[in-house]
C-alpha cells in the first residue's frame, strides 16, 4: 500500500466525522430557526406589535389630514412592522432551505464511507471512532483498547487497508 492513499483513505475518514458534527450543527439551527419561524408567527397572530403612538398625532390646535392612501399613522406602522415580520419568516426558510441543501451534499459525501464502517468488525469501528472522530493518539487508543502500541498501529493499518479494499 503507497503512502499517498494511505494519507487520503485517512483524510477522508477525518472528514467523514467532521461531515457527521456538521450535520448534527445544522440540524440543530435548523430546528433554532423554526422556533425563531414560530415566534415571528405568533407575534403575527396575535397582533403584539409595538408601534410608537406620539408619531403623527397630531395636536388639538392642528388641522386633521388624512394620507392620501387613507392610513393612519398607527396603521402604516403596523404594516410596516407586519413586513418586516414577514420578511424575516422568508429569510428564516429561505436559510433553512440553505441548510437542508448541505446537509444532504455532506450526508452524499458520507455515504461510501458510512456503509465500509458498517462492515468492519466492532474493534475496528471502536479503533476508528477513537482515532478520527475523537481524534486520540495511537498511544491513547493502545491504552483503550488494552492493545500494545505496535498491535495498535498494526491494527490501523489493517483497517485503512480494509477501507481502502471496501471503497
Amino acid at each position: 500500500m503507497d503512502k499517498d492513499n494511505f494519507g487520503k483513505t485517512e483524510g477522508r475518514l477525518y472528514r467523514y466525522f467532521e461531515n457527521i458534527s456538521k450535520i448534527s450543527m445544522l440540524e440543530k439551527e435548523i430546528d433554532e430557526l423554526d422556533k425563531r419561524y414560530d415566534n415571528v408567527e405568533d407575534i403575527l397572530k396575535n397582533s403584539n406589535f409595538d408601534f410608537d403612538i406620539n408619531i403623527g398625532s397630531p395636536g388639538f390646535e392642528e388641522r386633521v389630514q388624512t394620507s392620501c392612501s387613507g392610513e393612519s399613522a398607527i396603521e402604516k406602522q403596523i404594516l410596516n412592522q407586519a413586513e418586516r415580520l414577514l420578511k424575516e419568516q422568508r429569510l428564516i426558510r429561505k436559510k433553512q432551505f440553505k441548510n437542508k441543501i448541505q446537509i444532504n451534499e455532506l450526508e452524499r459525501n458520507n455515504i461510501k464511507l458510512r456503509v465500509a464502517i458498517a462492515m468492519l468488525e466492532e474493534e475496528d469501528k471502536k479503533f476508528i471512532y477513537y482515532k478520527y472522530h475523537k481524534k486520540m493518539p495511537i498511544e491513547g487508543i493502545a491504552e483503550e483498547l488494552n492493545l500494545s502500541i505496535r498491535t495498535t498501529y498494526r491494527l490501523r493499518k489493517q483497517i485503512i487497508e480494509e477501507v481502502m479494499k471496501l471503497l
